[in-house]
């Protein structure tokens, strides 16, 4: 269900006048949005007011998000525009991306339970290219998730030997790193997505491309499965989990 809040009619930088929210989460809240100077749909995230008082954050995402701007990839959201928006409510820091008209692959896990082989499959394989992609032009995510990996429609059902054909789009390159490194432990992201973190992150913070492809891994296990492979009551739990 697409919610309303007051932001809803404002026009940020005087170009992108929002429309609806989408989704909000731990460090961001998106809504659709009309670029009147293109006169098209657009998605902008709006990181929430009280990371720009981060030190360097601005700095780190404006360089963060130049780099996702250049990821050219069909299987990857394309970022079109970034900037800070001030308002009375404070900056926002902001990325402007092609809007995808489909759900999140959360939202299909939770209305289905889990992907039969073939859908599973296809999925995999389109976010294995978009990380592709992004790890030839020196990018890791770090934040692979469902939640990250949007569709441009919902899952159809697929008949027994029939090649699904399925546009599954990844999206929030770099976003991971820069507030992580600009937020202390007790407001970084890592806890919000531990289902899905390697090892190695939690361990030393060092990320590289193997990182998004264990993601990956666990991703595909739950696509299957409906289940995650390591649950526990608490993430430091969980954690120890991954970590053994």
């Amino acid at each position: 269900m697409v919610q309303v809040d007051s932001l809803v009619g404002s026009v940020v930088d005087g170009r992108y006048t929002v429309t609806s929210r989408i989704a909000r989460g731990g460090m961001a809240t998106v809504y659709r949005a009309r670029d009147n100077r293109l006169e098209r749909d657009v998605a902008v995230k709006l990181m929430h007011p009280h990371l720009a008082e981060q030190p360097n954050f601005t700095e780190r995402f404006t360089k963060e998000a130049r780099a996702a701007a250049s990821l050219s990839s069909p299987y990857v959201v394309s970022v079109h525009d970034r900037g800070v928006w001030s308002t009375t409510q404070g900056n926002y820091a902001y990325l402007v991306m092609e809007y995808v008209d489909g759900p999140d692959l959360r939202s299909e896990l939770t209305r289905l339970g889990s992907f039969n082989l073939a859908s599973a499959l296809i999925l995999t394989e389109q976010t294995l290219r978009a990380l592709a992609d992004a790890h030839r032009a020196g990018l890791v995510h770090r934040d692979v998730k469902p939640e990250n990996v949007l569709l441009t429609a919902p899952l159809p059902p697929v008949r027994l030997f029939e090649q699904p054909i399925i546009h599954a789009k990844v999206t929030d390159f770099g976003l991971a790193r820069i507030v992580s490194s600009t937020t202390t432990a007790a407001s970084a992201p890592l806890m919000g997505t531990i289902n899905y973190v390697a090892p190695e992150i939690i361990t030393s913070e060092a990320a590289s491309p193997a990182s998004d492809l264990y993601s990956v891994g666990i991703m595909l296990y739950e696509f299957l499965t409906g289940e995650l492979p390591f649950q526990a009551e608490t993430p430091i739990a969980t954690a120890y989990k991954h970590i053994n």
